[in-house]
């Protein structure tokens, strides 16, 4: 659990993605004219989360929404980690789940029923998002505004008939604030209940209407430091789970160790002070936790404008504009090699590069093959670091006529750039 302390002050795609749609529809009248005449008419029902509007919407279709005002009170930092409480969010990408998968590090990817990530689509305001990995469409949720969030609509069921594939698990549309007056400035600070995994974020929010309240303008601006917490900071350590006893074995350390081992045949030598002796796994092993992290740190800045302006009443012009730069670091295993892996062979007996006292004691045991293993710790641990700027533009105008018809023409453009070491 978390401790929040919460101030509050109320004032490339990897190519051009270019949607132009015409969206037709008849209004949904909720109550035929003549019927129950003191029951108040319903003009018009909006289905979020489609930009095809049908009858094919009406069908029953589980439709989760949580507001804005809901994903504050939860206290988290992150939108992704407010989600992540619900039941049918399983958590692609997180800062906990990183683990190995370097190349994705300080993503945050949203996973409905375990179906799969690239399988969830993320919308915001209903429209595609750009991704931040390459090869596939996985939009990294650090790149959406937590502040201006209005609400989040999560459907898992029938996505798929209306986008695609990618929609197999379901929609998930983050419908941004686009009418906010005044100024909101938010700070907070969250630590664990063991004083570490700390975070921290600024949050500030200006807005207002314009040519008599024809148009509104938001800007919003966020940035959030989290120090991450690595494995050796709570004495973890990856052991064998015993399935009989419900616990975990006391962790084996790794024989490929910053100590070269020399195997002959059956028996194990390690160079300490210039004299070979026996192996000891407690005393020469490797503990691959003591580089490994639990939850990798991330740096977050995040730039937000929205904007609209009505032509006439039935006619807007709006714009949206996103800048998201997200920083991280997993470090990882010294590296390690042997001549069991990576198809390395075992050294002959004439090989020069072996100790005149490791070459004895391989012809005292009649071994004619020396196997050896170790890691790589000249240059200190391994590890990757990230740093990833998201850019998203939309222009676009929508609109109503005769009433009963819905419109829209847009135009939106995305980039990502991701820079690995």
């Amino acid at each position: 659990m978390k401790n929040y302390k919460s101030n509050r002050g109320k004032y490339a795609l990897s190519a051009v993605a270019i949607t132009i749609g015409a969206i037709l529809s008849t209004s949904v009248i909720a109550a035929d004219e003549g019927k129950d005449e003191g029951v108040e008419r319903v003009e018009r029902i909006s289905v979020t989360g489609s930009r095809i509007k049908s009858v094919n919407i009406l069908a029953p279709s589980q439709i989760t929404s949580i507001s804005g005002k809901e994903l504050e009170l939860t206290g988290h930092i992150n939108a992704m980690d407010a989600l992540l409480d619900l039941p049918s969010m399983a958590g692609g990408l997180t800062n906990e789940t990183a683990g190995f998968n370097y190349a994705n590090t300080g993503m945050n990817t949203l996973n409905l029923r375990s179906l799969g990530q690239e399988r969830t689509l993320v919308l915001v305001n209903g429209r595609r998002f750009v991704s931040s990995d390459v090869g596939e469409m996985l939009v990294d949720i650090n790149s959406i505004p937590t502040a201006l969030i209005k609400s989040v609509d999560i459907t898992t069921g029938g996505g798929s008939a209306t986008y695609g594939s990618g929609a197999i698990a379901g929609v998930v549309n983050f419908i941004l604030k686009d009418n906010f007056e005044g100024a909101e400035v938010e700070t907070r600070f969250a630590e664990s209940s063991q004083g570490d995994n700390k975070s921290e974020l600024l949050r500030l929010t200006l807005g207002g209407n314009f040519a008599e309240d024809k148009g509104n303008v938001v800007l919003s601006f966020e940035k959030s430091v989290s120090d991450g917490l690595r494995s050796i900071d709570r004495g973890i350590a990856y052991g064998k789970f015993d399935p009989d006893n419900n616990i975990l074995d006391e962790v084996v350390p790794s024989t490929y160790a910053t100590h070269w081992a020399w195997d002959l045949g059956n028996s194990r030598v390690v160079n300490e002070g210039g004299s070979f002796i026996p192996w000891d796994d407690n005393k020469h092993g490797y503990v691959n936790n003591n580089s490994r992290t639990i939850s990798t740190p991330l740096k977050r800045t995040v730039v937000n404008a929205i904007s609209h302006y009505y032509l006439n009443d039935d006619t807007r012009i709006f714009a949206e504009f996103s800048y998201a730069k997200t920083e991280t670091r997993n470090d990882s295993d010294l590296y390690f090699i042997g001549s069991s892996q990576r198809g390395a062979a075992a050294l002959t007996l004439d090989n020069p590069f072996i100790p005149d006292d490791i070459r004895r004691l391989a012809l005292s045991e009649d071994v004619t093959e020396i196997g050896y293993r170790g890691r790589i710790n000249e240059f200190g641990l391994g590890g990757f670091r990230a740093e990833r700027l998201v850019t998203r533009y939309v222009i676009g105008f929508d609109g109503t006529f005769m009433d009963d018809w819905d419109w829209e023409a847009s135009y939106n453009y995305g980039e990502v750039t991701n820079d690995q070491y």
